[in-house]
């Protein structure tokens, strides 16, 4: 009898405690908004800021950016690729069409360790992870939806601060999250959430970015 009247009285305990903990991670509040923003950040992430063809067909081990040799050979100095000749392009002479052009040589970029570090083989590209700074506003739509205002940065390390990096990268038109990034200047980025609350708690269903 003593032993199935602690057994009640333990499930009991442990009811009253998963009770307690969804009510505290369904309230309306900053921190709540602030976990389920991070978690979909931390579901979603790495955030691409540079896209590749990885591996590309007939390169299995290597990347051939053709016309975007700067990009790569700025990536190369950086420490993400090692490089090997892959074409060399005999000069081509002026024509009705096009102007004379010299000799090019075209490279392989294949991943380096720290390259693999970062380079997300899901999204084809190298992408940082974000993190949640603040959430700066809340404001009530119903009972279960709610609008957050919040801020976030990005957690670049120190290859893609480097000038060669920047100074190439950034002229790029698609690379729109690594201009974002540049633009803020580190510092905390401001955009908006739609939360909605869930059987598991809130979560954020849309972000204007």
């Amino acid at each position: 009898m003593m032993n199935t009247f602690r057994t009640l009285a333990l499930i009991a305990a442990i009811t009253l405690c998963t009770l307690a903990l969804a009510g505290c991670s369904s309230s309306p509040s900053a921190s709540n908004f602030q976990t389920a923003i991070q978690h979909r950040f931390d579901t979603h992430d790495p955030k691409c800021m540079f896209y590749s063809n990885y591996p590309k067909p007939g390169h299995d081990t290597a990347f051939d950016f053709m016309a975007m040799d700067e990009v790569s050979q700025a990536l190369a100095h950086a420490g993400l690729f090692a490089t090997t000749v892959y074409k060399v392009l005999p000069p081509e002479k002026a024509s009705f069409l096009s102007s004379a052009q010299p000799a090019k040589t075209l490279y392989n970029y294949a991943l380096t360790p720290m390259g693999k570090r970062y380079y997300s083989v899901k999204n084809k590209c190298f992408g940082f992870k974000r993190e949640v700074v603040a959430i700066t506003n809340y404001a009530k739509e119903d009972s279960s939806n709610y609008e957050v205002d919040f801020t976030y940065k990005y957690i670049v390390p120190a290859w893609a601060k480097q000038p060669g990096v920047v100074n190439v990268v950034s002229q790029i038109p698609i690379f729109l999250s690594y201009k974002e990034y540049l633009k803020s200047g580190g510092k905390p980025i401001k955009k908006k959430a739609a939360m909605t609350l869930t059987h598991n708690g809130w979560r954020a269903v849309f972000m204007d970015f």
